[in-house]
């Protein structure tokens, strides 16, 4: 691998790898293959155990740096590292098992550039069953001015699909490495209270989503994460009656599609925060048939719920 260039990049993108060797390539080439190019590819491998950092000094650019960890610390840690590499006025973030169109970072950077005033942006992500390559979902549905309260309410997409002014993540202090999961949500309410973000459609991520054993043991941290970041940000989802109750919403669904009965706990506290008659109903109802049948009950309503939502299910 050639040395660091010596043009300094617009934007530093960071690319978290752990045990990435079958995929890391198409990532980074999905980079390089940008129509905008003052860029640098920060790739963070994660003490993996496989042939990551092979793949990636087998690249001949010198806009890529690999930065290699010797003991596993987390996707969180591993971005952070990167943002503290990083030398573009902007940071963009690509998982290493997933890739961007060609036109991702013209987009982000012609929105950044567009709105001074805006700290972070998104030019939309598909989101793929990566077993059959279907697309099961995306977002956002439009163009969205994303705040404080748009991103506790849950109206906006919270992934790590993003560009964000590199000043803004040395402000907030990056992300944080003590959450289980839900580490981007939190970024996300920390960085609008700095100021706004975008978030447009233009599909210019592509997500690919994993099924058996990786979908349920990602659920498992997810609820773990998600309750965390309701203790870490209590205040101000109290604050909010309606965020409160989504969030809630979102604790007793994972757990529904784990079919354990603590999510009567959550439904419990969602039911007396909804004040419209019909979703009260449902959540009530869903009450009953978890206290009257238990796992069995969940097991129902888990199923009901892939029933109706036939592929974004897997996003859960």
């Amino acid at each position: 691998m050639m040395g660091v260039g010596k043009e300094k990049p617009t934007v530093s993108v960071i690319i978290p790898a752990y045990n990435r060797a079958g995929s890391i390539g198409s990532a980074i080439e999905s980079v390089l293959s940008q129509t905008y190019g003052n860029f640098e590819i920060l790739v963070i491998d994660d003490a993996s155990l496989d042939s990551t950092q092979e793949v990636v000094n087998g690249y001949e650019d010198d806009r890529i740096r690999l930065i290699p960890s010797h003991e596993r610390g987390g996707a969180a840690k591993a971005r952070n590292i990167g943002i503290g590499q990083a030398r573009g006025e902007f940071v963009s973030f690509l998982d290493s098992d997933d890739r961007w169109r060609e036109n991702k970072l013209q987009c982000d950077i012609g929105i950044l550039r567009a709105e001074p005033q805006c700290i972070a942006c998104t030019s939309g992500i598909v989101y793929v069953d990566g077993s059959d390559g279907r697309i099961i979902g995306s977002a956002p549905s439009g163009t969205i001015k994303v705040t404080r309260e748009s991103v506790l309410r849950m109206d906006c997409s919270t992934a790590v699909d993003i560009t964000v002014r590199r000043s803004v993540l040395k402000e907030i202090g990056g992300f944080d490495e003590s959450l289980a999961a839900r580490q981007d949500w939190d970024l996300w309410i920390r960085m609008t209270a700095v100021g706004y973000g975008i978030q447009e459609r233009m599909n210019t991520y592509i997500n690919y989503v994993k099924r058996g054993d990786q979908i349920s043991t990602g659920r498992e941290k997810k609820i773990r994460g998600t309750s965390m970041l309701l203790e870490k940000h209590r205040e101000l989802f109290e604050a909010d009656r309606i965020a409160h109750r989504k969030i809630l919403n979102v604790i007793a669904l994972m757990y529904i599609l784990d079919d354990d009965p603590r999510a009567v706990e959550y439904l419990e506290r969602s039911c007396a925060l909804t004040s419209e008659k019909v979703k009260r109903a449902k959540i009530w109802m869903s009450m009953m048939l978890i206290k009257a049948l238990g796992a069995y009950g969940t097991g129902l309503l888990g199923w009901y719920f892939r029933k109706t939502h036939a592929e974004d299910y897997l996003l859960w």
